[in-house]
């Protein structure tokens, strides 16, 4: 979707622990949804820990449902893809190696 495809299971992932990306827009005959960072409802999701990077959008004059979902849900993704390429050129502070047996 926005980058090349491989075989899973094998390479290397970078992680920034602590940082979520959430896109906001308009969506229109859907129901809303809200993300308590605080009060009570925020202990019922891992949501409520992270840093949230968010991204506000308003939909293109004409543009069809199906359309504009999709183009913030690519933009949730571009931005999580750019923002995760910081980690490439800095020491991890953990590193996990996971096996699987043949």
């Amino acid at each position: 979707m926005v980058g090349s495809t491989g075989i899973v299971g094998m390479g290397k992932t970078n992680v920034l622990k602590g940082v979520g990306v959430i896109e906001v827009g308009f969506m229109k005959d859907s129901s809303a949804g809200i993300l308590d960072m605080k009060g009570p409802g925020s202990t019922l999701t891992s949501y409520s820990s992270l840093h949230h990077i968010i991204l506000i959008t308003d939909p293109k004059p004409g543009i069809g449902q199906a359309e504009y979902s999709y183009a913030i849900k690519m933009a949730g993704l571009k931005a999580a893809k750019y923002i995760a390429k910081a980690t490439v050129s800095i020491e991890p502070d953990e590193v996990k190696v996971y096996e699987i047996p043949p």
